[in-house]
């Protein structure tokens, strides 16, 4: 069975000394939905959204890309944009917030958003995300 999807997709590219990175924030969609989806939005070179209506339901997709780990400004300011971002996010709405975080959250629980399971490690972008699904009260998952 061939399944193929609609793309919306940002894109940039970063050159640290002589090395060329490119950054893609993809959200890809059936096409068999294409007629649920509502709106779509760039927000940044590392942010995206796409607004579908599934079961008279209200979805709202973020897909993201953060900054790698050691880069503490553009962590800060990938999670000042994406705050930007989820309060203009009606309430009602169902939130899926996916993509590459960089980020190594640990297994401290937080009620509501981390469960007991998870790894020892944690790293300052896992840190910022574990701050960001507290404040937004979004549970995080793999």
């Amino acid at each position: 069975m061939t399944c193929i999807f609609v793309v919306f997709f940002v894109g940039t590219h970063i050159k640290i000394n002589i090395t060329i990175i490119v950054v893609v924030v993809t959200i890809a969609v059936r096409k068999d939905w294409k007629h649920k989806i509502q709106d779509y939005t760039w927000i940044s070179d590392r942010i995206i959204e796409t607004r579908i209506k599934v079961l008279n339901r209200n979805f709202t997709i973020v897909g993201v890309y953060a900054s790698v780990e050691g880069k503490e400004r553009d962590t800060e300011e990938f999670y000042r944009e994406l705050q930007q971002s989820m309060v203009k996010i009606p309430k009602n709405e169902n939130i899926i917030l996916a993509g590459d975080f960089n980020g190594r959250i640990g297994y401290q629980p937080i009620p509501i958003c981390i469960g007991t399971y998870g790894e020892q490690v944690t790293n300052h972008n896992g840190a910022a995300l574990r701050d960001f699904c507290a404040f937004n009260k979004l549970k995080i998952t793999n």
